[in-house]
């Protein structure tokens, strides 16, 4: 996926918000301040000694890291002690960090990955090719990658706007833990006046995943860019192939040629990709998150899965089976950690895993296609977001797309236009349609293997 990344310097007098944050807050850091008490004394040493030493994890301060960086190099240890000393015993009247300029990296949230939402350049004011605009929903989310040389703590800054009255809250999450539960994005006057809200966070050395996500059912604002002190875009290597392996049920295993027309989407989804992807359809009908593992289907994918190989999952057609105790898996109870397993499975052993929402049903009444799985698709996302796992949201992606053709063209893509009975399954056009859909869904993750989308 293309990503820009524009470095430019700042003045050392940074932008930090803490709590819910605001719009322009600046804060003057006091190198060496390490305790927050305007001063810098030998209290401020003795706290650099244990932090160094291991005696303590975290400053008292929360700008503690940033003014403990005192040769703005990005870390904290003995080189900043001793020019802290320096500093106390008057042999220097300045810290390296004072004269200096801090890099910024500025990461575009058109090129993130926009969950619910969509890339907009309809209201002016906006940096890069467009803003990222979040649906009208609780949950849509802009993820970013971002790299930083060394861990520590870091100002997130976001360039926004709010056109509307009321404030447009957001939960931070790095690397699937919340930082902050409802980070303010108050109103800027109109959708083309933008402002900047900014905290600091603790980053790990290397790539992190930063995630805001809407908290309201007015949804998010329009997120221009991130920008993260000391960091850079994360090195892109060219994708160079993986394998695929497919969890699923019915609507996604491969069939024979003597079930023609039934397909499953898992069986057409390699024409949508290159020669650099080799996908293993392991769906197989009838099962749920719970029996394919009880099963021991899952062990046998993890037995072979390799690091930066794939696991698609997507389940919830069959789990919903309640009177099939051996299929049935409770959508916020069982379910969730039936997905947890395949998750953490699947992280151990350096692949990537993928959930997919229940694909839809060909359910229409009232000139509208239902959702037959509610209950599962929310607590799907649910584990997508404590988990800070790539979701694909098939049913809402398939529904959008049924009411785009209207019902009779989608009546050919299920079994019932060959037998007149099955709403559920489909023909080998409504898998091709169903693999296509998912494939350009793949196109716009964040994740290496939408380089090999065709």
């Amino acid at each position: 996926m293309k990503r820009k990344i524009v470095i430019m310097a700042v003045l050392f007098t940074m932008l930090l918000a803490f709590g819910k944050g605001s719009l322009v807050n600046s804060a003057q850091i006091i190198y060496g301040d390490v305790n927050g008490d305007g001063h810098v004394n030998t209290l401020d040493l003795s706290q650099m000694k244990k932090k160094i030493l291991g005696i303590i994890e975290d400053f008292p301060d929360a700008g503690g890291s940033h003014a403990a960086d005192v040769n703005a190099d990005g870390a904290v240890d003995t080189i900043d002690f001793a020019l802290i000393k320096k500093y106390i015993l008057g042999l220097i009247d300045v810290f390296p960090a004072d004269q200096s300029v801090i890099p910024v990296a500025i990461f575009q949230a058109e090129d993130a990955y926009i969950y619910n939402g969509v890339k907009e350049t309809i209201n002016s004011g906006y940096t890069g090719e467009g803003y990222a605009n979040y649906n009208n929903e609780t949950s849509s989310y802009v993820e970013w990658i971002v790299n930083v040389k060394n861990s520590g703590d870091q100002t997130l800054t976001f360039r926004y706007a709010n056109g509307t009255a009321a404030d447009r809250p957001m939960e931070i999450k790095i690397n699937g833990r919340t930082i902050n539960t409802n980070l303010s994005f108050a109103p800027t006057a109109s959708w083309t006046t933008w402002a900047e809200v900014s905290l600091s966070a603790s980053l790990n050395k290397g790539d992190n995943t930063i995630r805001a996500s809407s908290v309201t059912s007015t949804g998010g604002p329009n997120v221009d860019y991130l920008s993260v002190t000391n960091a850079s875009v994360p090195e892109t290597k060219p994708f160079t192939g993986a394998t695929v392996y497919i969890c699923g049920d019915s609507t996604v295993m491969t069939y024979n040629a003597s079930y023609y027309p039934q397909a499953g989407w898992g069986q057409m989804i390699s024409k949508y990709f290159n020669s650099n992807v080799t996908f293993v359809n392991r769906a197989i009908g009838g099962r749920s998150s719970k029996s394919f593992v009880e099963e021991g289907r899952l062990d046998s994918i993890l037995n072979v899965i390799k690091p930066n190989d794939y696991l698609f999952i997507q389940f919830g057609h069959n789990d919903a089976t309640i009177s099939n105790p051996e299929r049935y898996a409770a959508p916020y109870t069982t379910y969730k950690e039936y997905l947890g397993r395949y998750i953490d499975g699947a992280r151990a052993k350096g692949a990537i895993p993928v959930l997919i929402t229940p694909v839809a049903r060909l359910n229409y009444s009232n000139n509208t296609f239902k959702n037959d799985f509610p209950d599962y698709c929310t607590a799907m996302k649910q584990v997508a977001s404590e988990k800070a796992v790539v979701l694909i949201d098939l049913m809402t992606l398939s529904l959008n797309y049924y009411a785009s053709i209207g019902y009779n063209e989608a009546y050919k893509l299920y079994l019932v236009s060959s037998n007149g009975s099955d709403y559920t399954h489909f023909t080998e056009a409504g898998a091709d349609a169903i693999a296509g859909i998912i494939s350009r869904e793949v196109k716009k993750l964040n994740i290496p293997l939408a380089g090999g989308v065709k």
